[in-house]
């Protein structure tokens, strides 16, 4: 599904996609790993955290989650 299309079910960024994230992002600060199988979510998140606006919403405490 995350291989079909470049956001979730969809061709445009959605408000699915804004609800994700930040998960996504946390999953590492929480210790969650997915296994090598999950590489088109890890693509899925890369390609989410690389959009501006997802960016600028951090707070200095969100961004120290993933360093």
């Amino acid at each position: 599904m995350f291989e079909v299309t470049p956001y979730f079910l969809s061709e445009e960024f959605t408000l699915v996609d804004a609800s994700i994230a930040p998960i996504l992002w946390r999953l590492r600060h929480y210790g969650i790993e997915l296994p090598k199988e999950a590489k088109a979510i890890n693509t899925y998140a890369d390609r989410l955290f690389e959009r501006e606006g997802f960016i600028l919403s951090l707070t200095e405490s969100e961004r120290e989650l993933r360093l």
